[in-house]
């Protein structure tokens, strides 16, 4: 495929609806988008390269059907952080519909969301004045409307990456937050795009995130590309697993170092999520697969862990044997 040094993100949308995915992508030093079709033979080529004056150059892509006409969409973000929304087509092709800018834009990636559930793909946009995301309604006519404001206790910097999903499972949409210095924000929303409960996760130079299952378990995971160090270790790479609805794992950390980008497919169709990871210091991608987890027949809780707390299903009373005021392990520990 003909591309472009200057190229910064792919994504893969059906604008045409025939049921092959297109590849779009951008060029940070032109004010265009870029269309490669499937060929017959399996590769991708045909490049048709659309011309916006004015707008861009576009760096985050983010795909949905924001007319609801069966037809996915592309929102990209411009370097001056205007988030322009275009229309998939026949042809294939893209058509512009709508420029949306928060107050002070911050960021590469927007994120599409139905967060008044209303049926209409809305979007979610950083902003640096406020230091957090700002929400736009879509209005159903090509136009996109401020929506609620979601301020994020960011130590340094801005909003980079916004990524959507239900994390919780509890039928509102959900936002993974990078800020490419010193943080991660995860935010748990109602059904109105207000925050009900935000989760600050320390990680160095966080830069892209996705939000999928990688253990089949049922519950959403976080995938970072940025640099984790903990637990005696360091990683350029890390998931974040949901062990129950709002309450994050031990990160579980990858082989890899200068990661820049984070995918999710299923690769070796098993039936569980694996996760790509590009690497710009070692010039590589990296294939994760995702293993389903194991039922633990200790996992007495059934909380995900092995802990005290399945320990102590096993007395009879739970008496506090130390006298320290607590009934935790330290009792437990008496019997062993």
């Amino acid at each position: 495929m003909v591309g472009s040094r200057d190229s910064f993100m792919v994504c893969a949308p059906d604008l045409d609806g025939d049921g092959t995915p297109e590849l779009v992508n951008g060029d940070r030093g032109l004010q265009e988008l870029r269309i490669y079709t499937k060929q017959p033979d399996g590769a991708y080529g045909d490049r048709i390269r659309l011309l916006f004056d004015g707008k861009g150059p576009f760096y985050g892509l983010e795909v949905a059907d924001f007319n609801n006409d069966g037809l996915d969409d592309v929102a990209a973000m411009a370097f001056n952080g205007t988030v322009s929304v275009f229309l998939g087509g026949v042809g294939p092709t893209l058509t512009w519909l709508a420029d949306i800018q928060a107050t002070d834009p911050s960021g590469s990636k927007p994120a599409a969301l139905d967060y008044d559930s209303d049926g209409l793909m809305d979007l979610a946009v950083g902003a640096d004045e406020i230091v957090g995301i700002e929400l736009f309604r879509n209005e159903g006519d090509g136009t996109f409307s401020p929506g609620p404001i979601i301020p994020i206790a960011f130590d340094t910097s801005s909003p980079y990456w916004v990524t959507a999903g239900d994390l919780d499972l509890d039928g509102n949409t959900d936002l993974v937050v990078t800020n490419n210095v010193s943080q991660i924000a995860v935010i748990f929303l109602d059904g109105a795009g207000n925050s009900i409960q935000t989760q600050m996760i320390p990680v160095s130079n966080p830069v892209e995130a996705v939000i999928e299952d990688f253990n089949n378990d049922g519950l959403p995971d976080i995938a970072i590309a940025g640099n984790y160090n903990g637990f005696g270790a360091a990683s350029g790479a890390f998931v974040l697993p949901q062990v129950k609805a709002r309450m994050l794992g031990r990160p579980i950390l990858l082989p890899a170092s200068g990661t820049q980008g984070v995918a999710a497919t299923d690769l070796n169709l098993d039936g569980t999520m694996d996760l790509i990871a590009i690497s710009d210091i070692e010039l590589k991608m990296r294939p994760y697969y995702g293993v389903p987890s194991a039922t633990c027949p200790a996992d007495l809780t059934g909380d995900g862990e092995l802990n005290f707390f399945d320990v102590s299903q096993l007395l009879t009373e739970q008496v506090d044997y130390n006298g320290d005021g607590l009934f935790n392990f330290f009792d437990v520990s008496a019997f062993l």
